[in-house]
């Protein structure tokens, strides 16, 4: 993940067109490895980081991470201080060609299929797509792995369970 993540904030940084957005990766290097289709992850976090940064102002930030559960899934997150999505619009939001209304999202363009090609190779994978956000404050997508996606998930220990614990 952390290498794919690097790859992808290069290509999408590459392409800001002036706009002055910090695209930060915090993966750890003990980030477990997926199993799962190397080209449709890239085209994952291309598609979401490319809205993250369409709908992100100057002076921005965009940040991807990741996370395990308790169960063993692997979540990847893209975060954004960005224009946000409307709760009434959250349900349609990758539907294909589907326009969030508003005219600050209209004047950013499109054909609106990022999302719906997010969707679709997410579930391909057995994974779960959360979207979440607020107007005005950004927004937040979670693409949670299966455990039988992850390498080695059952030596995982959750960092709860490891302070809980005593591991370091």
């Amino acid at each position: 993940m952390r290498e794919i993540s690097n790859a992808c904030a290069k290509i999408i940084a590459g392409n800001l067109k002036g706009k002055e957005i910090e695209i930060e990766v915090d993966i750890p290097l003990s980030t477990p490895r997926l199993r799962g289709d190397v080209q449709s992850i890239r085209q994952i976090l291309l598609n979401l980081l490319g809205n993250s940064v369409k709908f992100t102002p100057d002076g921005g930030h965009v940040r991807i991470s990741t996370e395990t559960d308790a169960t063993g899934r692997l979540a990847l997150i893209i975060t954004d201080n960005g224009i946000g999505i409307a709760k009434s619009e959250l349900p349609h939001i990758a539907e294909p060609f589907r326009q969030v209304d508003g005219s600050t999202s209209r004047q950013h363009g499109g054909v609106r299929l990022g999302l719906h090609i997010v969707r679709r190779l997410v579930e391909l994978h057995d994974c779960e797509l959360r979207i979440e956000s607020e107007l005005g404050i950004g927004t937040r997508v979670t693409i949670l792995f299966p455990r039988n996606r992850v390498e080695g998930y059952d030596n995982l220990v959750p960092l709860a369970d490891r302070q809980t614990r005593g591991d370091k």
